[in-house]
């Protein structure tokens, strides 16, 4: 035989090993299958999967690298789709089974008592998804059937494992490699393989569409105490800064079009709030509230609104935990940080800001440390007083001085008489957060808040007054009154409080003409029923007004015939 026959028996071998006898017809048909699966079905699958294994069984010598590279990559292509389409299906089985099993456990909670014939029934509905199942577990209250089920998922595993070990070269393996750590993760609870393997594919592809993924999975690997228990404060340092590392690789990629972004961008935080950095803690939780804002406005869904929540949460408590000289700079050094954002953070910030302040005085009031409570509310009221929510942060305020027993009796009253007062100011009708909350009033109930806190006011500033016979706090007390019946001249108190301004003018601050006028105005109210004032102790009618007034015009002859005299 010529050495050219024996060259061209080779070169004819070589051909039709890089490209096998009918391949691309065989490649065409079954990735048609793929395109019109219309459903998961397994016999479908079944199938496909039995035509693949043909075609890498009887054209293909995967070890061979004299197949040409565009063959390889189309069969890649084939066992990849193959493995996805397993891997839904999978995921479909293991959530119906995952029901299945939830809806007999529920069965099993709610009765109070099975028969033999429950327990089979129920028995053999499970014991070909939980092999492990026995007829006792179905008895034991305490045991969660979940425990016993284990997911399948054998076939697409086989096929990305075929795919990242036979074509390493492929565009599809980065992907085959994740999925692969991703069942490990996730389904089969083998958190240590799955690691492994992402550590692999960041090493080989660092550049993979699924390196954003893969650092952030690697991220709360190291991050979650619970996987991670330690009484170690060093190997728990150790761990977060881990975590940094990784989570940093997807905030730098900056790609906010994925939502992996914007999670790191929070865990960072926490990994900073975690290991006592509390200004890298207030940088990134910020940013993350910041960049959540510019993407998506107010229109979050709810995982995000959790997010921000949690952002809002651990933004007042870095403030709170820093090692300050002076607690009361918290709620300043706060206000600080929000003045020097830029524009588009200040804007995030009239936004959430509020809320911030609201957490951490709510944190300081649970604390017990009410002049630090107090002072983070006031900072709230100052910055944002169109505050949506602002009547009732204002009566924390009041609570906080109530609550606090540190405070002497003379000048908890005057601060709560101070407050109080300052409630009326600022959410009477036609104030600056009623000309913008017009619609929150009655929600937030604000003419009750009004009420309660003013009675309050009046009855304890006329006791005040009685007792020291005062005329200016009798004065003030009128003020008071006048305040209220302008602005709740509805409200079932004004009644008594017309009683108490006319008595005021007519015994206490020698205006006999004003307490006549109020009386004669109360005789002819509607109001003819006798009632007892729950304050005063009096019985209240109408006729009790007129013989008032009686009196009141006896004063008033008595003011003019001194007057007379003193001319003559």
């Amino acid at each position: 035989m010529s050495n050219k026959f024996i060259v061209l028996i080779l070169i004819i071998t070589s051909t039709l090993l890089a490209n096998p006898v009918g391949f691309d017809l065989k490649y065409s048909k079954l990735n048609n299958e793929l395109d019109s699966l219309q459903s998961l079905k397994f016999e479908e699958l079944k199938n496909i999967k039995r035509k693949l294994d043909r075609i890498i069984d009887r054209d293909f010598k995967l070890t061979d690298k004299r197949i040409s590279p565009s063959k390889r990559n189309l069969l890649a292509k084939l066992i990849f789709r193959v493995a996805s389409s397993f891997h839904d299906y999978e995921e479909y089985v293991e959530l119906k089974q995952y029901n299945k099993i939830v809806g007999i456990n529920e069965i099993l909670a709610s009765s109070k008592e099975l028969n033999g014939e429950d327990i089979e029934r129920l028995y053999n509905m499970l014991k070909s998804i939980a092999p492990n199942l026995t007829r006792r577990d179905l008895l034991n209250s305490e045991r969660d059937l979940l425990d016993l089920y284990k997911p399948q998922y054998d076939n697409s595993l086989y096929y990305y494992n075929l795919l990242t070990n036979k074509f390493p070269e492929s565009e599809y393996t980065d992907d085959a490699l994740f999925n692969k750590a991703f069942i490990n993760y996730e389904v089969l609870k083998k958190p240590n393989k799955a690691i492994s393997i992402l550590k692999n594919l960041l090493k080989k592809y660092p550049e993979s569409n699924c390196s954003e993924a893969s650092n952030f999975i690697l991220g709360e690997y190291y991050f979650d105490p619970e996987r991670n228990p330690t009484n170690d404060l060093v190997k728990d340092s150790m761990l977060v800064r881990k975590s940094i590392s990784y989570y940093r690789e997807v905030v730098n990629r900056h790609n906010t079009e994925k939502d992996y972004y914007y999670n790191s961008l929070f865990r960072l935080a926490f990994c900073y709030y975690r290991t006592y950095s509390f200004d890298l803690a207030t940088k990134y939780l910020t940013r993350t509230i910041e960049e959540l804002y510019e993407r998506y406005g107010e229109s979050v869904d709810a995982d995000k609104e959790n997010m921000l929540n949690l952002c809002i949460e651990y933004l007042a408590f870095s403030f709170r935990d820093r090692p300050w000289k002076d607690e009361n700079m918290s709620a300043s050094s706060l206000k600080e940080h929000i003045a020097t954002r830029d524009d588009m953070g200040k804007k995030a910030l009239s936004h959430y800001g509020s809320e911030i302040f609201k957490k951490l005085g709510y944190i300081y009031k649970d604390g017990g440390d009410y002049d630090l409570a107090i002072a983070s509310f006031d900072s709230l009221l100052n910055l944002y007083p169109g505050y949506e929510n602002a009547p009732l942060i204002q009566e924390e305020i009041i609570k906080s001085h109530e609550e606090n027993i540190t405070l002497e009796g003379e000048e908890r009253e005057r601060k709560l008489y101070s407050e109080r007062n300052r409630f009326f100011s600022k959410f009477k009708r036609g104030q600056y957060w009623d000309r913008n909350n017009r619609d929150k009033r009655k929600n937030l109930s604000v003419d009750s808040l009004i009420s309660k806190n003013m009675l309050l006011n009046i009855n304890n500033l006329q006791v005040r007054a009685q007792k020291s016979n005062n005329k200016e706090m009798f004065a003030e007390t009128v003020s008071l009154i006048n305040g209220y019946i302008n602005e709740l001249p509805s409200d079932s108190n004004c009644y008594r409080l017309k009683w108490y301004k006319g008595s005021i003018l007519g015994n206490n601050l020698n205006k006999p003409l004003e307490s006549y006028e109020i009386f004669m105005d109360l005789s002819r109210d509607s109001l003819t029923t006798s009632f007892k004032d729950k304050d005063s102790g009096l019985n209240l009618s109408s006729k009790k007004a007129a013989r008032n007034a009686i009196i009141m015009a006896g004063k008033i002859r008595k003011l003019e015939q001194s007057k007379t005299k003193e001319n003559e």
